[in-house]
């Protein structure tokens, strides 16, 4: 009996010798109290400041009339959207890192945010109302979909013509954000940087129940989507085998990405470096899987620690520099380290091999 064996690696964060689901879960756990301690302390701070007790009223409406409308209204909102935003954008990026079978890919890179951010400033630059600024944000990032997929097909889907067309595709997006930045007026343009830069500013409890709603049904398909993911990963011709046909399956599981890349553009612009830092941390947190095991943990570990990032920097960018910033500078900030770390070991795995 042949066996295939995923590659693991050498190292990882965890106790030595406990198995992965546990392991698992209890950086899930970890990462939970974590997201709960950090939205806590993000409602807590500003120009008026609370105590967790009064935070944990207000957010319930049981507290006075001021506190309730500070922190029901304006930050519980704003912070929901953080989590929201950072747990999609994750989980889109370690989806298409599974799918795409590379370790740098994420929506950036294939053009979905990009797109989305085009349609966005498309919407801007229209006048369209802030509240149908995120119906731009879906059709431009379904409008990137359907252009990576019609120009990536040859007889199905490759990872790396996706990846190739999807750079194209981000340098046609930011070719049209520049133009809307240029050519139209002034307000408009400071609208677009810093709805391109990734910001949290302004958002409403309509724009979070939507995005709710939309989590709350794309996230459980992705999961259900894992097995077909594992299947894949064993190469086209088991999948064959099983009865799974492989181009259909990795278009449902690119189209579920798309959502929620959309999702998290919608509620906080594309901000940097979540979808594509996040799943690595993930999988050495989780530890190695045994090739065609579906890795649920990965994904739900992804979404936590996305969320805890997105709203720990918003609270750095909100409460621990001289001026308030948009949270993507602060993400960007961090996260173009990681990105070096991340090309500089791949590039030595691939020496390695060779």
């Amino acid at each position: 009996m042949i066996t295939i064996e995923r590659p693991q690696a050498k190292r990882f964060i965890g106790v030595p010798g406990m198995p992965s689901p546990l392991r698992s879960a209890v950086f899930c756990a970890v990462a939970f109290a974590a997201l709960l301690a950090m939205m806590v302390l993000a409602l807590s701070l500003g120009d008026v400041r609370f105590t967790p007790a009064e935070v944990i009223a207000g957010a319930f409406q049981q507290a006075d009339g001021g506190t309730n409308l500070i922190i029901f209204e304006f930050r519980l909102p704003r912070v929901l959207a953080g989590a929201l935003a950072g747990g999609c954008l994750a989980a889109s990026g370690a989806l298409l890192q599974g799918l795409l079978r590379n370790p740098l890919a994420s929506p950036d890179v294939v053009g979905v945010s990009h797109g989305a951010s085009a349609g966005a400033v498309l919407s801007i630059a229209a006048g369209v109302p802030a509240a149908l600024v995120p119906l731009g944000v879906f059709g431009g990032a379904l409008a990137a979909a359907a252009a990576l997929v019609l120009l990536a097909w040859r007889k199905g889907l490759d990872g790396e013509r996706i990846v190739l067309v999807g750079i194209g595709l981000s340098a046609i997006a930011l070719t049209v954000i520049t133009w809307a930045v240029v050519t139209f007026p002034l307000s408009v343009a400071q609208q677009a940087l810093l709805w391109t830069t990734g910001s949290l500013a302004g958002r409403t409890w309509a724009e979070v129940g939507v995005a709710t709603v939309a989590a709350l049904v794309i996230l459980p398909f992705a999961f259900g989507q894992l097995q077909r993911l594992a299947v894949l990963e064993l190469g086209d011709d088991l999948a064959h085998s099983v009865g799974l046909p492989p181009n259909r399956a990795r278009l449902l599981l690119l189209v579920t990405a798309v959502g929620l890349a959309a999702t998290g553009v919608a509620l906080a612009g594309p901000v940097a470096f979540i979808a594509l830092g996040v799943p690595h941390l993930a999988r050495a947190c989780s530890g190695p899987t045994k090739p065609g095991t579906p890795s649920g943990g990965i994904l739900l570990l992804g979404a936590l620690f996305g969320a805890v990032l997105v709203v720990g920097s918003d609270l750095i960018a909100t409460s621990a520099l001289a001026r308030p910033i948009p949270v993507g500078v602060v993400t960007a900030t961090l996260g173009a380290p990681w990105f070096c770390w991340v090309l500089l070991r791949s590039t030595r795995k691939e020496r390695t091999a060779a």
